[in-house]
């Protein structure tokens, strides 16, 4: 089995400085429109690089997957979460699991695929990484220093009061039921 990328959908682009750009250009632009945006930029900056990249996303018509060049979105369908999609993938390749890198910041799902034998790396030290075109390599952790710990500590920044909103919006929530 070739070495993978397996990324936490919403928890990547909430961090992703291409969908932040997105929702402060313009006031209208409703979540699933900046994600399926931010969607097609990631696949355009994945053109080239060799190893395989899925993002996992929440939701969906259907259970399916869809590919963007070398992008693969595997939706998780109606009422079904993208952390169980790629906890129960990882149970199905079972000794594959070595060789899947888990992006995410979710503590919770991070543990739970690394319990079932993935890699893992945090969604700022990716993107850092994936920036300087370098290729991130799990397991060997390093504390970031100078310039790169301050655009890791930018990329990991919780989300503001509106983002919340429309997050919540999204998923059908109001603010009574946080």
């Amino acid at each position: 089995m070739e070495r993978q990328y397996w990324i936490d959908g919403f928890n990547f682009f909430h961090h992703w400085e291409r969908t932040r750009e997105l929702f402060a250009r313009g006031a209208d632009l409703n979540i699933a429109r900046a994600i399926d945006l931010s969607l097609r930029a990631f696949a355009r900056k994945l053109a080239g690089r060799a190893r395989q990249t899925i993002v996992f996303m929440d939701g969906g018509w259907r259970c399916e997957e869809k590919r963007l060049g070398n992008l693969r979105i595997r939706y998780a369908g109606p009422g079904e979460k993208a952390d169980d999609r790629m906890a129960k993938g990882l149970w199905e390749i079972d000794d594959g699991a070595r060789y899947v890198t888990a992006v995410t910041n979710d503590r919770e799902l991070g543990s739970r695929l690394t319990l079932l034998g993935a890699n893992r790396l945090g969604v700022g030290e990716y993107l850092t990484l994936f920036d300087r075109k370098e290729r991130p390599r799990p397991g060997k952790s390093r504390k970031p220093r100078g310039e790169e710990a301050e655009a890791m500590r930018r990329k990991c920044q919780t989300l503001s009061p509106a983002d919340v909103q429309a997050w919540l919006e999204f998923f059908g929530c109001d603010d009574g039921e946080q």
